[in-house]
C-alpha cells in the first residue's frame, strides 16, 4: 500500500474517533440538564389595591407589623409607596404571614419511603364488630349565659386612640379585612360602646366602628 494513502487513512480514523467522543459528551450534558429539578414557586398573598389603601395598613393586615411595608415595596418593585394605583395587585410573600409554615419543605424533609406491608393470612385478620351505642339525645338548647362582649361600665366612657404611628384604622367589623371606615390620629377620642374580644366598639360620625384594643385606651 502507498505510504501517503496509509497516513491519510490513520488521520481520518483519529478525527472520526475524536468527533464521536465529543458528540457523546455533549449528549450526556444535555440529558443531565434536561432532568435538573425546577425550584418551586414562592407562595404569595395577592391584595387588590382599593381607594384609601396605604402600604403600611396592608403590611399590618397581612403580616401584623406595619413596618414590613418596606419589604413588601421592595418585593413588588414599588418606587413610590405613597402612590398606589387603585385596581392594581400587590403580592405579599406567605413567609411574612404570622405563623406561616412551608408545608412543602416540611413534607420533603419528613417524607420517608414507606415499606411494603407484608400480606397477612385472611384468617388472622380480626373481624370488625359494629355495636349500637345508646346516646342521650334529649337535650335543650340554651342561649349563652352572657355574651362575650363587655359593655362600657358607664355612659361617659371614651376610647382614646394611642400609639406611635399614624394613622390608626377604624373598621366596620372587628376584623382587619373588613371595610375601613376611617383613619384617625393618636389622641382622637370616641364614645366607647363595648369590648368585643380584642377590639373596642366605638361610635363615630360614620356610625359604629371597631378599633384594635392595642390601639385604644379606655378613659372614664
Amino acid at each position: 500500500m502507498n505510504i501517503k494513502l496509509s497516513t491519510r487513512i490513520l488521520i481520518v480514523a483519529a478525527l472520526a474517533a475524536a468527533l464521536s467522543a465529543c458528540g457523546s459528551k455533549g449528549r450526556t450534558t444535555s440529558s443531565a440538564s434536561s432532568t435538573a429539578p425546577v425550584a418551586p414557586s414562592m407562595e404569595v398573598i395577592v391584595h387588590t389595591v382599593r381607594s384609601g389603601d396605604r402600604l403600611s395598613d396592608i403590611a399590618q393586615q397581612y403580616t401584623g407589623v406595619a413596618e414590613n411595608w418596606r419589604s413588601i415595596a421592595a418585593f413588588n418593585e414599588i418606587s413610590n409607596p405613597r402612590r398606589l394605583r387603585v385596581g392594581t395587585t400587590i403580592e405579599i410573600p406567605m413567609s411574612m404571614a404570622p405563623g406561616y409554615v412551608d408545608n412543602r419543605a416540611t413534607a420533603s424533609r419528613n417524607s420517608v419511603p414507606s415499606k411494603p406491608t407484608p400480606s397477612e393470612p385472611e384468617a388472622d385478620i380480626a373481624a370488625v364488630v359494629v355495636k349500637p351505642v345508646n346516646d342521650n339525645r334529649n337535650f335543650e338548647l340554651k342561649p349563652l349565659p352572657t355574651d362575650q362582649t363587655q359593655r362600657a361600665s358607664t355612659a361617659s366612657a371614651y376610647i382614646k386612640v394611642v400609639g406611635s404611628y399614624y394613622p390608626k384604622g377604624v373598621y366596620s367589623q372587628p376584623a382587619p379585612y373588613s371595610t375601613l371606615l376611617l383613619r384617625v390620629a393618636p389622641g382622637t377620642l370616641f364614645e366607647f360602646d363595648r369590648k368585643v374580644n380584642d377590639w373596642y366598639k366605638v361610635n363615630t360620625d360614620k356610625g359604629a366602628g371597631y378599633i384594635r384594643a392595642v390601639d385604644g385606651l379606655i378613659i372614664e
